[in-house]
């Protein structure tokens, strides 16, 4: 009795062996590379030249919010420099 229960047990860690070497073979093996092409400026923009009025004026303001919103951050510090600036000359006076 001993010797099927071993044998039971045997069963289930060769699956389990089986299982792990397949999924190491399939990392070992290599993809063979394939070169991507890659669009130009030209063409990932065309869309917004090929399109319709409305997609142009909200591409040209979709562009000026973003450089608003990349702005932001260096007007603020500008802001609080100068802030710092003036409490610091009124701290010494």
């Amino acid at each position: 009795m001993r010797s099927t229960m071993f044998k039971e047990e045997k069963g289930i860690d060769d699956d389990a062996s089986e299982a792990g070497s397949a999924a190491a073979e399939g990392s070992k093996k290599k993809s063979p590379k394939s070169q991507e092409k890659v669009a130009t400026l030209g063409e990932t923009f065309g869309f917004a030249f090929e399109t319709g009025t409305r997609a142009k004026i909200a591409f040209v303001l979709g562009t000026i919010g973003g450089i608003g919103n990349g702005m932001v951050y260096p007007g603020i510090a500008f802001i609080f420099s100068r802030l710092f600036a003036d409490l610091t000359l009124a701290s010494t006076a």
